[in-house]
């Protein structure tokens, strides 16, 4: 998997299968966040204070955008 942002846009391409995603503006930020080594709460409060969200909205969102991001391979599920 390599994940590059070109420009405003962060893509990711499957090396094995050559699959792209270009992932939206929040999706982006929180594959930043969390490559940084922030936890999913910790990225949500920076999230919703950098987009103006309520934080309920925002965790929701952080969920579900998480386990599609798991499912699409471009992030592993770290346990314990």
């Amino acid at each position: 998997m390599v994940v590059e942002r070109l420009g405003d846009t962060m893509v990711t391409v499957q090396l094995g299968t050559d699959r792209i995603l270009e992932l939206n503006d929040t999706a982006a930020r929180l594959v930043e966040l969390l490559g940084e080594g922030k936890s999913t709460g910790e990225a949500a409060d920076v999230i919703a204070s950098e987009y103006d969200a309520p934080l309920a909205e925002v965790v929701a969102n952080i969920e579900s955008t998480v386990a599609q991001l798991v499912e699409e391979k471009i992030l592993e599920p770290v346990t314990g």
